[in-house]
């Protein structure tokens, strides 16, 4: 029988505790899971600053996370079944320095919506996707805007692709999805973790279809 250290064993107890926890519904509503997002993605990142399009009371502000904070993300994302946000779970809980806590909680989620995606259809993953990405592009300009505009076209043609069984030309539109999210990630109209959502959920997407 394999032995694993105390540490290791201790910290997949508490996983498991965790989980049990996440499925039941919290005393207080739990904020809305991108939003967020913004805020922990900015603390678990090497640039302690919160990104400017989080809300305007926190501008200019440190960026400041707790354990309840990742909680409460965590806790949105599984209740809401998020399951388009696996990828950057799966990226703050990597990136995540708190072994025993945060990381378990984030990947431990993600596993959980890992999951939940395999056994969704890949027209409800899309659908997941496009309400995420309106709510990344609310109030959006300038180039984030037109960056925004291109991925809700090829977004909405792959939905109707995918509906139609039209499968070559879903992955065709999938695939211009996933490089217009990577060049918004490049050309710094979008976060890191905001091109990751939609660019590897169309690349997931992709391999089902």
């Amino acid at each position: 029988m394999t032995q694993h250290p105390p540490r290791r064993r201790a910290t997949r107890l508490f996983q498991r505790a965790l989980l049990a926890t996440l499925a039941t519904p919290l005393a207080v509503p739990a904020q809305p899971a991108l939003r967020d997002a913004y805020q922990l993605e900015a603390a678990t990142s090497d640039v302690a600053t919160p990104s400017p399009r989080v809300r305007p009371a926190e501008r200019g502000t440190p960026a400041r996370t707790s354990v309840v904070d990742t909680l409460a993300f965590a806790h949105a994302a599984l209740r809401r079944s998020q399951i388009e946000l696996v990828p950057v779970l799966e990226r703050m809980g990597a990136r995540s320095e708190d072994e025993l806590v945060a990381q378990p909680m984030l990947l431990g989620v993600a596993a959980e919506l890992r999951r939940a995606r395999a056994g969704a259809n890949v027209l409800h993953l899309l659908d997941r996707t496009a309400s995420s990405l309106d709510a990344m592009c609310a109030e959006a300009a300038g180039a984030r805007q037109r960056s925004c505009r291109a991925m809700t076209i090829q977004l909405t043609a792959a939905r109707a692709h995918v509906r139609a069984g039209r499968k070559p030309e879903a992955r065709r539109a999938l695939s211009s999805l996933a490089k217009h999210a990577d060049d918004a990630v490049l050309s710094k109209a979008f976060l890191p973790w905001e091109g990751s959502v939609i660019g590897e959920t169309a690349r997931y997407a992709i391999d089902r279809i």
